[in-house]
Parts: structure tokens; C-alpha cells; sequence
């Protein structure tokens, strides 16, 4: 059995769940206003919530469906046998997660349908201003100053991602305790918040874009922090297809569409073009014209 998972990471899950009103479905459940797609959301971020906007937005134009999905406030799931649970009871149709875990554990128990990389935020390193030349070397060259020189650092512990790129680029720079700086602070805030007190404390920290994104468009005119460099790290979203049962057939069928937008040229262009301050946080991934026949990530 999976453990807790968290917000962030482990479990970014959110639910489409279709509602379905009163007793007896409908024979079409997109003519049916008590039957629209309900979404998750799958971060505790504004520019994420306002994506899932964007998208729907674009899907109702194109297809006509209306309505499409309504945003609900973020759900978890503990672990797997209530994952297992949720889907036998037909709660859900399709998940996000960035759990590749998640994803894999869900295939191998019958769970799913089928999965596919849908878009993807990469992992940034932002911090106070400096001098042009302090970047130069990347990520992994201001990772090393900012040891050397013991500036304060925030490691986000609640960040599976950041974690991840974090410990990458402290190896690759041949720090083995990043510890030793005595301005290294481990942080159990969410993202955005600890943007907020590392402004105040002039701290460096990795983030995902997206929240990058939400701490500009919340400081709009006085951001005490800025994008340094990138990292070449991403958080990658995946998109799975729940096991439809015989009960739920109409809605396996609008999740199918769905899905099967979502891979398109027209929601490509809506990820892509994606805006937030100045930001642009998500990408089409560039796996998601390779296998996605359910193949483990």
C-alpha cells in the first residue's frame, strides 16, 4: 500500500469526476447540464487553477460541449487501497498526477486505461537580484557560489520535484552536504509562500515555473525575487484514463474526448501560450508523441 502523499508532489492527483444528477443518466451527458466534467485542481497554484481555465475555455469552443468541467477545491487520496476504492466506485475518470509512482502502481493494478505525458513545468532556481555575471555559469554555477559564498538558501522539503533537482545539482557541483552553509535553510512552507520569506530574507530557492508565476502575478509591483536560471528539470503532468465500468459508460466516453483533446494541436497551442506576469510556466511535453499505449513512465 502507498503511503500519505503529499500536496505538492506525491500527490499532485486531481479528479475529473463527471456529476451526475439525480438517478438515471442521461443518454447524452453533454446535453445534460447536471453532468459536467468536475476538475481538481492539481496544484495549490493560481497559474495552474487559471490553465485549467484556459483549457476549458478552448475545449467548449471546439467541441460545443457545454458545460465542460467545473473547478472543485483539491482533493487527495491517501493511498492506493482508496484510489482503489474511488475507482471501482466509478468517483473518477480521469486523473493528473505528476506521481510517476502513482501512474505505475495504477496500470499495474488494473486501474487505467491508458496515460500519457500532457504538459510540463520546469524546475527554476529564483532569487534576489545580482550582477549579470553571477548566472553565467547556470544553475549549477550559482548553486556552487551560493555554497561557497554561504548565501541563504531555502530547500523546499515539501517539493518532491525540488528536492530532486536540488540534490541533482548539488552533486553535480560536487557538494556532498550543502548542509555545512550555515545560511542552508530546510523549509516545510508551500512554494509560493516560502517565495514570500525568501524575498524577505534574500534567499535563493528552487521552485516549479508555475509558482514562480503566481509570486509575480501576487507581486506585481515590487517582486523582491526573480528567475536566475533554469535547470533543465521538469515536473511532468500526466493524464490517466480510469478502467470505465458498465455504469459509467456515457462518462468513459466524454473523458475519451477530453483526453483525446488534450493531446491536440489546438490544446498544445493553449498550454504553450499560456501566460502569467510575464511567465509562460507550462509546455506541451515532448514525450507525448511517443508510446502512450500504457506503457510505465
Amino acid at each position: 500500500m502507498m503511503g500519505k502523499l503529499s500536496f505538492f508532489s506525491r500527490v499532485a492527483v486531481i479528479l475529473f469526476a463527471l456529476l451526475s444528477a439525480g438517478g438515471a443518466a442521461a443518454s447524452d451527458p453533454r446535453g445534460d447540464p447536471g453532468k459536467a466534467v468536475r476538475i481538481a485542481e492539481f496544484a495549490n497554484s493560481p497559474a495552474a487553477q487559471f490553465l485549467l481555465v484556459a483549457l476549458d475555455n478552448a475545449f467548449s469552443r471546439l467541441s460545443g460541449t457545454l458545460p465542460s468541467w467545473e473547478t472543485l477545491p483539491s482533493e487527495t487520496l491517501d493511498d492506493m487501497e482508496e484510489i482503489r476504492r474511488a475507482s471501482v466506485a466509478g468517483a473518477f475518470d480521469v486523473i493528473f498526477t505528476s506521481d510517476s509512482e502513482t501512474v505505475r502502481d495504477l496500470f499495474d493494478q488494473g486501474l487505467l486505461r491508458s496515460f500519457f505525458p500532457a504538459f510540463s513545468e520546469e524546475i527554476v532556481l529564483v532569487g534576489p537580484a545580482i550582477p549579470g555575471d553571477f548566472a553565467e555559469g547556470g544553475a549549477k554555477g550559482v548553486m556552487e557560489r551560493i555554497f561557497r559564498e554561504s548565501m541563504p538558501f531555502f530547500s523546499l522539503m515539501a517539493n518532491d520535484w525540488s528536492l530532486k533537482a536540488e540534490h541533482g545539482l548539488w552533486q553535480s557541483a560536487g557538494i556532498e552536504n550543502p548542509g555545512i552553509n550555515r545560511n542552508y535553510v530546510q523549509s516545510s512552507r508551500d512554494d509560493v509562500t516560502a517565495m514570500f520569506q525568501a524575498g524577505d530574507e534574500g534567499a535563493f530557492l528552487l521552485v516549479g515555473e508555475s509558482s514562480y508565476a503566481s509570486y509575480r502575478e501576487a507581486q506585481r509591483s515590487s517582486p523582491a525575487l526573480e528567475k536566475i536560471a533554469g535547470t533543465g528539470m521538469y515536473r511532468k503532468v500526466y493524464v490517466c484514463l480510469a478502467k470505465d465500468s458498465g455504469f459509467r459508460k456515457e462518462r468513459a466516453i466524454l473523458a475519451s474526448e477530453l483526453a483525446e483533446w488534450l493531446q491536440s494541436d489546438e490544446a498544445g497551442k493553449t498550454i504553450g501560450s499560456f501566460d502569467m506576469a510575464g511567465t509562460a510556466p507550462f509546455r506541451r511535453h515532448p514525450l507525448l508523441g511517443a508510446d502512450n499505449s500504457g506503457r510505465a513512465p
